[in-house]
């Protein structure tokens, strides 16, 4: 009885909490995961689920140091997310050129300088038009901070191990030795617009078919400049049918609020998404939505 009793008060939970697609505006200096987490609290403290886990997803993550869009799912809803992989996201980007970081971000430890006095507007147009096409990315996921705007002698990899491990595993000083491989992303950039052009800054507006790398697209095009370049800014202003004006802010995370934003906003992203039916999961002979 008391078994039944239980399970018939976290069904009625379940049926309570809340479900569907929104988007909110990430600024920098947080994380992704803590944007979740802090939706998660504001959830359960709002609707008294002190002891039951929110389901919350986010599409892909913002570093520490970027600001703007970001896609959150609750329920069931967050493996929709993916889908977003098919639609246009647009990004602005602050760059200054001459100076490299060691992860990719101004305010992070200066690692290089090199010449950019040769860089003019139109020659950074011209290096830019190869570059809108469909492309494949690579970058490098292991626990060596290899980030690709560090030079390569900066790297810290003990050669010797390397070897005894058939190239497969590098070790750095004061970590343990982790599994390195190059992970492939395929993108398609389909615009790519100079904005404020002031050597060496400049804002450049990136609009893609799904993610890209913006770091790994930064060094290949400073590599193409014949120079380094850093990122100062870095603001995704569109994801898919979502946009800057449409995002809750931090302090609209109140169930009140949140919730608005859920019913007026899943039914946008399910018309958005009507295109890509075909590639929709199917679990129990079901569709998601």
């Amino acid at each position: 009885m008391r078994a039944t009793f239980a399970g018939e008060i976290i069904s009625k939970m379940r049926l309570s909490m809340p479900k569907g697609l929104f988007p909110v505006m990430k600024r920098s200096g947080v994380t992704t995961n803590q944007v979740c987490r802090w939706i998660a609290l504001q959830l359960r403290n709002d609707l008294d689920f002190e002891h039951h886990s929110v389901e919350i997803t986010s599409f892909g993550t913002l570093p520490l140091y970027s600001s703007g869009v970001l896609s959150i799912g609750l329920g069931r809803y967050g493996a929709q997310l993916k889908y977003l992989c098919f639609c246009e996201i647009q990004q602005e980007i602050d760059i200054r050129l001459g100076l490299s970081s060691n992860n990719s971000f101004i305010q992070s430890g200066e690692v290089a300088r090199k010449a950019y006095d040769h860089i003019t507007l139109e020659t950074l147009q011209s290096t830019l038009k190869p570059f809108i096409c469909r492309q494949i990315q690579t970058e490098v996921d292991s626990m060596n901070d290899r980030n690709p705007l560090l030079p390569a002698e900066l790297i810290l990899v003990d050669e010797s191990v390397e070897e005894k491990y058939d190239t497969d595993w590098a070790k750095v000083p004061g970590k343990p030795m982790v599994p390195r491989r190059e992970l492939f992303r395929e993108t398609e950039i389909t615009a790519l617009e100079v904005k404020n052009f002031n050597p060496p800054d400049f804002t450049l507006k990136v609009s893609s078919i799904g993610p890209i790398s913006i770091p790994r697209f930064i060094f290949d095009l400073c590599n193409a400049l014949n120079t380094v370049g850093t990122i100062t800014r870095h603001v995704k202003t569109k994801e898919g049918p979502f946009m800057l004006k449409d995002c809750l802010s931090q302090v609209d995370f109140h169930y009140k609020y949140l919730d608005e934003h859920l019913r007026r906003y899943t039914p946008i992203f399910k018309e958005h998404m009507l295109p890509h039916q075909d590639k929709i999961q199917v679990i129990h002979e079901r569709r998601l939505w």
